[in-house]
């Protein structure tokens, strides 16, 4: 004997087992908020996509070596030029690229200039970069961190890799690595 009530349960039962076997798959619910779960079109590309570059970073050229560090350096002599370009295969030119920030300074009396850059990149880039600076040039011990000097064609280049970053400061004044000490000092408080 079965009452009404054990039917109809049994009936729901039923029925909601035979519904659940038509319900599409949802996808599992996103562990990191803002970020997209990708359709099966999306996933399904025949073309690989390149490994994604660091993040973009931007910082003022103030604020990555200040005004006073500047001055101290540079006697008084030395101002920041907002109209710097940076000459293809050099390391402000390929911190630009890597979607980083460089800046330029200009002597007010030689017209000498120097340049200082930072970008944030993978740690697999960081270790190609550091591994290529590195056979280029000689260990700068001076900074405390991953750092090299090389001089090509009368411009010193001293190369920091501190966290997720490279540094780099390139000048005819750098003769040695511990000429950069104070504007690369200066740079990477402003990381930290």
């Amino acid at each position: 004997m079965f009452s009404r009530f054990g039917i109809i349960s049994g009936a729901c039962i039923v029925l909601s087992l035979s519904l659940s076997g038509c319900a599409p798959d949802r996808p599992a619910p996103n562990s990191t908020p803002g970020t997209a779960v990708p359709s099966s079109e999306q996933s399904a590309s025949p073309t690989p996509t390149p490994a994604t570059s660091g993040d973009a970073f931007t910082i003022s050229c103030t604020a990555l070596v200040d005004d006073q560090t500047i001055y101290d350096w540079g006697s008084g002599n030395w101002a920041l030029d907002p109209g710097a370009t940076f000459a293809a295969g050099t390391p402000a030119a390929d911190a630009i690229a890597r979607s980083g920030t460089a800046c330029g300074w200009v002597n007010l009396t030689s017209g000498e200039t120097m340049t200082v850059s930072v970008a944030a990149l993978t740690l697999d880039e960081l270790e190609k970069l550091s591994v290529g600076i590195a056979s280029a040039g000689s260990p700068a011990t001076t900074y405390g961190v991953d750092a090299f000097f090389a001089s090509d064609g009368g411009t010193g280049t001293v190369d920091v890799f501190s966290g997720r970053y490279w540094l780099s400061a390139s000048s005819s004044w750098f003769f040695e690595a511990g000429d950069a000490q104070p504007i690369v000092s200066a740079a990477l408080e402003a990381l930290n």
